[in-house]
């Protein structure tokens, strides 16, 4: 069974600490304190919840199973760190093993960190063990925003290297917004049940151009359309009405739990995607410019979403040319699996 795993590890010098495997729905409440407090510390923007976590154990599967792969860290029943892992496949068919590692502020520092690290490495390689990767490469990896420095210096320690770069922009809506216009022969349609098949099959196609989002499933889709952030009300698609396909999407949504939280009123103008024979039509300016007159019709205040450098669409210049604004950078780190 699971819960029978030997837990491998050599842990630091620390009265009262142990190891343990995440054991029921139990650990989740304890978890979600455990993220706020270190995104808090951490200058992060984001709440996590229990409705979220809850969610994510109902969808969890074998690509990352919290009773196989989650590991806590508890000082005299204090939980004080959490490491988490799990695999996919990328479009060249690499097996990525990703590392999430969080440990509470007060504990950072004496390596607690550290021994998380080491495990998850060593558990992702019993995983690999069990997948025939037919000659393709297998590599660790983990993102770390710039800025959390013990982090960062963890991971270069360790061997890990950068290898994709990303953005959080923001935008006040107190700026003016442009109007623009979409190019002839192109329309925004509601996104309506029927279409979202093809909305989400035109949004990977962008997505996958640079490698950064692996295969997707049937599963992967229903997953889609639960998540939080499927908001279709929000969506602003563009249609080419002559050949009568998706040509753009620009699929925003509000997190009014956050909002909440933190006392703001922030919607996210997220996935920008054009298809590769529209670019260079304007589409994906004449969508953002909808999506901003979107949100301040609803009362946001501004406007935020997260963006990676390495894609093939110019996106940071597009977006800084809309108003937008760096908030924070983060960096993926892979080293290969030996």
């Amino acid at each position: 069974m699971i819960q029978d795993l030997i837990i491998n590890i050599d842990p630091p010098a620390i009265p009262g600490l142990r190891f343990r495997l995440f054991a029921s729905e139990a650990d989740l409440e304890p978890n979600v304190v455990l993220n706020n407090i270190c995104s808090r510390a951490d200058g992060a923007d984001w709440v996590d919840t229990l409705s979220a976590a809850q969610h994510w154990l109902a969808e969890a599967d074998d690509m990352s199973n919290p009773y196989r792969d989650m590991l806590f860290a508890e000082v005299r029943g204090q939980m004080v760190a959490r490491g988490i892992t799990g695999w996919f496949t990328d479009d060249d068919g690499n097996w990525i093993y990703w590392l999430d590692c969080v440990v509470h502020p007060e504990w950072r520092g004496k390596g607690i960190g550290g021994a998380l690290l080491n495990w998850l490495e060593q558990h992702a390689k019993e995983l690999a063990a069990t997948h025939n990767s037919a000659g393709k490469s297998k590599f660790f990896q983990s993102r770390v925003d710039d800025h959390i420095a013990a982090n960062v210096n963890l991971l270069q320690r360790a061997g890990y290297k950068p290898v994709r770069y990303g953005f959080l922009l923001k935008r006040s809506l107190g700026m003016a917004i442009p109007d623009i216009a979409l190019p002839t022969h192109f329309e925004v349609r509601p996104a309506k049940p029927d279409h979202y098949r093809a909305i989400f099959d035109a949004e990977l196609e962008v997505l996958q151009e640079d490698g950064s989002h692996h295969q997707q499933t049937d599963e992967d889709y229903r997953q889609w359309q639960m998540d939080t952030w499927f908001q279709p009300e929000l969506f602003r698609v563009a249609w080419d009405t002559q050949k009568n396909e998706v040509a753009a999407t620009a699929l925003s949504y509000i997190n009014h739990e956050q909002n909440k939280t933190l006392n703001r009123k922030r919607g996210y103008t997220q996935s920008i995607c054009v298809r590769r024979p529209y670019r260079q039509t304007k589409i994906a300016e004449a969508l953002l410019a909808m999506s901003l007159h979107l949100h301040k019709s609803l009362g946001m205040d501004e406007v935020a979403l997260g963006i990676d450098t390495k894609t093939p669409n110019g996106e940071l210049q597009l977006y800084q040319s809309m108003g937008f604004a760096v908030e924070k950078q983060g960096t993926t780190y892979r080293k290969e699996m030996v």
